[in-house]
């Protein structure tokens, strides 16, 4: 219930407010779709008394029923017949649709253009076909609609749509006569079209007019093809050609100029293959088959196939007509001739002659002496000429002897021919005596039945008589020692005496003796020398033997003789070496006791006693030890009868060396240094020691 002159707000469905002014009164119930609505939509407006009153609209609204309000603001105003409802009015505004349109560049289209659909006059835009606003895309082939739906602010919405028209472009083929060609060659190029495209027009790039032939200039070009069909689309293909230089040959002869006879080459330069005229291979030596100025032509062709040409001029020259002379046709061997050319300028021989020089040929015989002249194009020609060389007589020279000593003669004799001369005074077979000690060459010459003159030479010689010297290691030895001879001077030597050259020999008998020696040469030439060598007497020594009875009173009394006094003596039961002693021995025990005599040229002798309780002549015994050479060097010689043993020691005692051997030892003591040495023998039945000295 409502009171009039009093509004009241309140809120209609949907959203909707109204106002009624009613002094007092039930307002209506109403219904309204929307307050706001876009040209062309719907409303219904429904009014309801709720005290049974019917209710009317104005401007021809049906309550309940839809209608079509027009474009603008309009008031709808509800009454009902019942004097207690309230008057009802509600504003409707309704909006005109947007002017929706559709914008496009193109809308006959060549297959695989692009284009892009725009819409206009709102703010929203939705398209059919998977199309955004704005964004390129291409249509497929053929005719297709495109619809957009165009929303504005106030969000009423219209639409519109478009028709594209896609034609097919044209398949079309580049083609070309050829793609490689030389320069001034032609081609032509030419377009295809496929299919139901036969009516498709071609234009080339560069000027090129399809199926008209032309010749490019040398480059590579890529021909560019447009087909355009009758709808106006058109389609590219192209093709690459290229147009090869012609390759600039050269010639390359080993020779422009020749003699007849002589060779020359021809290179192609420039290509890759040649072919020559006039039976020319390239490379190859050609021998022209007579003299003149010939013109030879190449064709080169390069791995492109293009071909070019070039010639040369061959100038071939005669031979020019030689001839020789030769002073004389007949010579000895060794003789000289002269040799003359004619028919040229230079000219050179064989077998080392010189045009019109002297010269001495150097074989017999029945010899061709070629010449080769030269003119003054450096062509050349032989010439012959026969001499006959006579062999010299083959003369022998000889000897029967070439080598004599002071005093003897040759015999030389000559052969080969019948006649001969001998020069420095020989006569042939005959002893000759020559004039002084020298080497001397003695030539011998012979001439033959054809003049010929030879000789032959041989070398005789007369040679002094060798300067022979006799020598001995030593000029003074003791009894029973060696000595070595040796001759110098010669080659071989013969001693007397029994000496042999270099070998250790032992006098038997004293005193000094003279030693000769014949020395020999290689020449078989002899001489004489001679040499001295004293052997010492031997040392005696007689004894008295005193035995030992009580103890200490045993006695050796010596006597000496022979040798060469004064005497010393060494005894073995004070140490050895110092010969510093006293003649005899007293106070002694039973045993064996040395002593070594020395006389005043170092000769010795050694002898050992036994004191016992028996005394007898078989108490001593003398010695038959032999140790040679003494001096010695390197090597001793120890001799004994029998088994024995040795002992070599020094002077101050030392044992160096021992051993045992059977009659005869030899010991290499080069070891040792120079100085006085003993070497003591014991055989089993008696001892000796012998002093020795190292050089």
């Amino acid at each position: 219930m409502k009171t009039k002159n009093f509004t009241i707000g309140f809120m209609l469905l949907f959203g909707l407010t109204g106002s009624s002014s009613f002094a007092q009164c039930d307002e209506l119930t109403t219904t309204i779709t929307s307050k706001h609505l876009c040209e062309g939509e719907l409303l219904t407006l429904e009014a309801t008394s709720i005290n049974g009153g019917v209710v009317t609209w104005d401007s021809g609204v049906i309550n309940g029923i839809e209608f079509t309000p027009a474009v603008g603001v309009s008031t709808f105003t509800a009454t009902s017949d019942n004097m207690d409802d309230c008057l009802f009015e509600v504003e409707i505004t309704v909006n005109a649709l947007p002017d929706v349109t559709i914008s496009a560049v193109e809308t006959e289209l060549c297959e695989g253009d692009v284009v892009t659909l725009t819409g206009e006059g709102a703010i929203i835009y939705d398209w059919t076909l998977g199309i955004i606003d704005g964004e390129p895309f291409t249509p497929e082939l053929g005719s297709s609609t495109y619809f957009v739906l165009g929303m504005d602010d106030r969000g009423c919405s219209a639409k519109d749509s478009i028709e594209l028209n896609v034609y097919p472009v044209p398949v079309i083929k580049a083609m070309a006569s050829d793609t490689s060609i030389c320069e001034g060659e032609s081609i032509t190029l030419r377009g295809v079209a496929a299919g139901s495209m036969a009516g498709t027009m071609f234009t080339w790039n560069y000027g090129a007019i399809n199926e008209v032939p032309f010749a490019p200039p040398v480059g590579t070009y890529n021909y560019v093809l447009t087909g355009t069909n009758s709808w106006g689309c058109s389609a590219v293909d192209s093709i690459q050609v290229t147009v090869h230089e012609l390759p600039t040959i050269n010639i390359s002869a080993s020779s422009t100029e020749l003699c007849f006879g002589e060779s020359f080459t021809l290179f192609g330069v420039g290509a890759e293959t040649y072919s020559w005229d006039g039976g020319i291979i390239n490379g190859e030596e050609t021998y022209p088959s007579s003299a003149g100025l010939s013109t030879y032509t190449v064709t080169g062709t390069d791995t492109n196939g293009c071909d070019n040409t070039a010639t040369i001029d061959i100038l071939v020259r005669d031979l020019p007509t030689v001839t020789g002379t030769v002073d004389v046709d007949t010579i000895c061997f060794g003789d000289e001739v002269t040799l003359i050319g004619g028919g040229a300028i230079t000219y050179t021989w064989d077998f080392g002659a010189t045009d019109g020089e002297a010269f001495t040929p150097i074989s017999v015989g029945t010899t061709i002496f070629t010449v080769t002249g030269t003119d003054s194009f450096g062509c050349t020609n032989t010439a012959n000429v026969t001499l006959m060389i006579n062999a010299l007589p083959a003369i022998t020279a000889s000897i029967d002897d070439a080598d004599i000593c002071i005093g003897e003669t040759f015999i030389f004799t000559a052969g080969g021919v019948d006649e001969f001369t001998w020069d420095m005074g020989v006569i042939d077979g005959e002893p000759y005596s020559p004039a002084g000690i020298e080497t001397i060459t003695y030539t011998v010459t012979g001439i033959d039945e054809n003049g010929c003159e030879n000789s032959a030479s041989i070398n005789a010689t007369m040679h002094p008589l060798p300067a022979v010297i006799a020598t001995v290691d030593q000029d003074s030895i003791c009894f029973g020692e060696s000595a070595i001879f040796n001759g110098e001077g010669a080659d071989t030597y013969v001693w007397d005496m029994g000496v042999i050259n270099g070998v250790t020999f032992t006098p038997d008998v004293t005193g000094t003796l003279i030693y000769n020696v014949e020395g020999t040469d290689i020449y078989g030439c002899t001489n004489t020398s001679f040499v001295s060598l004293n052997m010492n007497e031997e040392i005696n020594v007689a004894y008295v033997l005193t035995e030992e009875v009580l103890g200490f009173d045993g006695a050796i009394d010596i006597t000496v003789s022979g040798g060469t006094p004064a005497y010393s003596f060494d005894w073995s039961n004070d140490g050895t070496g110092d010969f510093d002693d006293d003649e005899d021995l007293i106070g002694l025990t039973s045993g064996y006791y040395t002593v070594v005599v020395a006389d005043s040229r170092l000769c010795q002798q050694i002898l050992t006693f036994n004191i016992d309780d028996q005394l007898g002549l078989d108490n001593v015994q003398k010695d038959n030890v032999v140790v040679y050479p003494n001096p010695f060097k390197d090597v001793i010689n120890i001799q004994s009868e029998g088994n024995f043993v040795y002992e070599v020691y020094g002077i101050n005692g030392v044992i160096i060396e021992t051993g045992a051997s059977l009659n005869n030892k030899i010991l290499n003591l080069e070891m040792l240094p120079s100085g006085i040495y003993f070497v003591n023998v014991n055989n089993g039945s008696s001892t000796s020691t012998k002093k020795i000295v190292k050089q």
